[in-house]
């Protein structure tokens, strides 16, 4: 079997592809913060109708279960609220540093590799050394990125679900309410 090595540059364009995809994978997030806004907006709407139609209760079984059905969906949607707030707000994302910054690093890599003794056989040059720490800062900084967009993305994924069990419960107290005892009333 052959065996398939990456060169050290290979190496290195493939993390940076790794790094930009997790920057370029963070817009997409954000991006969908809006979809979830509007989710959440329109439920809160159509709750607020329900409740509306609920009130005031004349205890029958009909209305007493729309409106528990209605509270379990309200209460799913300030579930999924809190999810979407905590995928939104409270990440730090790492970036390599600005090309004043690297520049500056680079010109500090130049004298310490000037300065030093290097032992016999090793390559201490400047560029390479450079490259090193671009690597690294790759290498960790989309490492960084990669854990907090996953976090991010799960914590959608349950403000979904959560949005979903409100929607679901939201129609059937809907439904209830609107048959009051095989009735359908507009």
């Amino acid at each position: 079997m052959e065996d398939r090595k990456m060169t050290p540059d290979q190496l290195h364009k493939f993390y940076e592809r790794l790094y930009f995809w997790e920057i370029e994978r963070q817009d997409k997030i954000y991006n969908r913060v809006n979809v979830y806004l509007i989710l959440i907006l329109t439920l809160a709407g159509f709750q607020s109708y329900l409740i509306d139609q609920l009130l005031p209760i004349e205890k029958t079984t009909s209305e007493i279960s729309a409106g528990f059905l209605l509270v379990v969906s309200i209460i799913c949607l300030v579930i999924a609220a809190i999810y979407v707030k905590f995928a939104w707000h409270g990440h730090a994302y790492a970036y390599i540093p600005a090309a004043d910054r690297i520049e500056d690093h680079r010109k500090e890599i130049i004298e310490y590799c000037e300065d030093e003794a290097k032992p016999e056989g090793e390559d201490r040059s400047p560029s390479t050394e450079f490259g090193a720490d671009m690597f690294d800062f790759f290498v960790e900084n989309g490492s960084h990125n990669r854990r907090i967009n996953n976090l991010r993305s799960e914590r959608f994924y349950s403000a979904f679900n959560w949005m979903l069990i409100s929607i679901t419960t939201g129609v059937v107290s809907f439904v209830v309410l609107k048959l009051k005892d095989g009735i359908w009333e507009f």
